[in-house]
């Protein structure tokens, strides 16, 4: 039996999240799924079940897809849920909003003091 196939195989058979699979993929979110498919063609080239002649390979390999294949629907769901998450404010997105909201404070109203600490105050 091929021990490279039984070797995906296995770390197939233990891995507990997409990351034991492919690998802890570091790029942009745009980049993240080129990254995702070009390690998923690597280990596919060699767990794919046409590349076997024997019986039990052919069973291993076909079992080693399909394995390959559901940790990469998971990759990609993972990947999704990072695309797609809402980006941190910057400090400058955070000024600009609180800006906007003094701005819509009622000209009759007091308007909130930004410096209100007694120490600097006496500054």
């Amino acid at each position: 039996m091929d021990q490279e196939l039984e070797m995906i195989a296995n770390r197939l058979t233990q891995a507990k999240m997409p990351e034991e699979v492919f690998g802890n993929i570091q790029a942009q979110r745009d980049e993240m799924f080129l990254l995702l498919q070009k390690n998923y063609r690597a280990i596919a080239k060699i767990a794919h079940p046409d590349m076997y002649h024997t019986k039990p390979e052919q069973i291993l390999a076909q079992t080693t897809f399909q394995l390959l294949t559901d940790w990469l629907g998971k990759a990609n769901e993972k990947i999704r849920q990072v695309r797609d998450a809402p980006r941190p404010k910057t400090v400058a997105a955070v000024v600009a909003s609180y800006l906007h909201a003094l701005a819509q404070v009622d000209p009759k109203k007091k308007a909130p003091r930004v410096l209100s600490s007694p120490r600097l105050k006496r500054c």
